[in-house]
C-alpha cells in the first residue's frame, strides 16, 4: 500500500472518532431538548407560542453549531485529499468512503434536530381557524337592527368593524365580526404551511445550493400554500395572488440574487414546470368521481395561478416565444380539464 493511501485511511479513523464524539454531543442535546420541549410548548399561553418558537430555534441552533464543526473538518481535511487515484480505484473507494461517512453523518443530525419538534403535540391552526369561523357564524346569525330589531342578513366575511344599513329602515348598524375574526386571513396562510411541510423541507434542503431547482422548490411550496388559501377563502384568492407575487419576486431577487434579464435560463425553467402535471394528472387518472371534482377543482386553481404568473413576468421582449408557447400549453391544459 502507498504512504498516500496508509495516511488516508488514518484520516479515515480520526474522522470516525471525531464524529462519534459529535454524535455524543447531538445525543445529549436531543434528550435534553425533548424532555422539555412539550413543557415549553405547553406552559406557553401565548397564542403565537413566541416563548416556545425561540427555544426552538436555540435549540436548531446548537445542532448547526454540530453540523458546522463536522463541515470544517470535511472542507480542511478531506476535501484537500480528492485526486490521489492510485492501487487500482483502493485510494478512490476509500476516499469515497470517507465522503459518503460525513454526507450520512449530516444527514442523521439533521433528521435527529427535525425529529424532536415534529414530536411535539402542537396546537393545528385548523383548530383555531374553526374557532374563528364558528365564532363568526354566530355572531352574524344573530346580527339585527339596532332601530327596528329587524335581523340583517350577512352576505360576505367581514374582518373588522362595518357599517352595515338595515334594508328595512335604513339604519346604519356596526357589525363586529368578533375578536377571533381578525386573525383569520393569518391562519389561512398558517394552515397552508402546515398542510404543505413536505413542500417547506423540500425547499429547506436545497435553498443553499441558490439554483433554478431551489427556486421551482420555493415557487412550488408557495404555491401550495396559495392554494390552500384560496380555497378557505376565495375571496381573497387574487388579492392572495398578489403575496405571491411577492414572495416569489422577494426570493428570486434577494435570496437567490437571480434577474430574469440576465438569466434567462432560471425564467425558463421555472415556466416549463408550470401547470403542475405531475401534481394532478396522476392523481386524478385513479381518482373517484368525488375526489375527481376535488382534484380538478384544485388543479383548475393553480393553472390559473400559472397562467397569472406567466402573465404578470412574461412581457419581456427576449422572451416572448417562450412565453407564447407556455400560455398556449397552459391554456389547452385548462380547456383539457373539463373533459376529465
Amino acid at each position: 500500500m502507498t504512504k498516500s493511501y496508509l495516511e488516508l485511511k488514518e484520516l479515515q479513523q480520526r474522522s470516525q472518532v471525531f464524529l462519534q464524539k459529535l454524535k455524543v454531543k447531538a445525543n445529549e442535546l436531543e434528550a435534553e431538548a425533548r424532555s422539555i420541549a412539550q413543557s415549553v410548548y405547553d406552559e406557553d399561553t401565548e397564542r403565537y407560542k413566541r416563548a416556545f418558537y425561540n427555544f426552538e430555534l436555540g435549540i436548531k441552533g446548537q445542532f448547526k453549531s454540530i453540523r458546522e464543526k463536522a463541515n470544517e473538518i470535511y472542507k480542511k481535511q478531506i476535501m484537500p485529499r480528492r485526486g490521489g487515484w492510485d492501487e487500482q480505484g483502493d485510494y478512490g473507494n476509500l476516499y469515497n468512503e470517507i465522503v459518503q461517512l460525513f454526507q450520512d453523518f449530516d444527514n442523521e443530525i439533521q433528521n435527529q434536530m427535525y425529529s424532536i419538534f415534529d414530536s411535539v403535540q402542537k396546537i393545528s391552526p385548523e383548530v383555531y381557524l374553526k374557532q374563528a369561523l364558528d365564532e363568526y357564524e354566530q355572531v352574524k346569525d344573530a346580527f339585527s337592527c339596532s332601530q327596528c330589531g329587524a335581523p340583517i342578513h350577512i352576505d360576505q366575511l367581514y374582518f373588522v368593524s362595518t357599517y352595515i344599513p338595515c334594508p328595512y329602515c335604513k339604519t346604519q348598524n356596526t357589525f363586529v365580526p368578533g375578536t377571533r375574526m381578525g386573525e383569520v386571513e393569518g391562519l389561512t396562510r398558517e394552515v397552508g404551511e402546515e398542510r404543505h411541510k413536505d413542500l417547506e423541507r423540500i425547499y429547506d434542503e436545497l435553498k443553499s445550493e441558490q439554483t433554478a431547482e431551489s427556486l421551482w422548490a420555493y415557487f412550488k411550496y408557495r404555491a401550495f400554500v396559495w392554494l390552500e388559501k384560496s380555497k378557505i377563502l376565495p375571496v381573497f384568492k387574487d388579492e392572495n395572488l398578489k403575496v405571491f407575487y411577492r414572495e416569489v419576486h422577494d426570493e428570486q431577487r434577494y435570496s437567490h440574487n437571480y434577474d430574469y434579464e440576465k438569466h434567462p435560463e432560471i425564467y425558463q425553467k421555472i415556466v416549463e414546470k408550470l401547470g403542475f402535471e405531475k401534481d394532478f394528472s396522476e392523481k386524478i387518472q385513479y381518482a373517484t368521481d368525488a375526489e375527481k371534482s376535488a382534484l380538478k377543482s384544485d388543479w383548475d386553481l393553480m393553472l390559473y395561478l400559472s397562467l397569472g404568473y406567466l402573465e404578470k413576468i412574461g412581457d419581456f421582449g427576449k422572451y416572448q416565444t417562450i412565453y407564447q408557447q407556455n400560455h398556449e400549453r397552459l391554456t389547452n391544459l385548462k380547456s383539457k380539464l373539463n373533459e376529465l
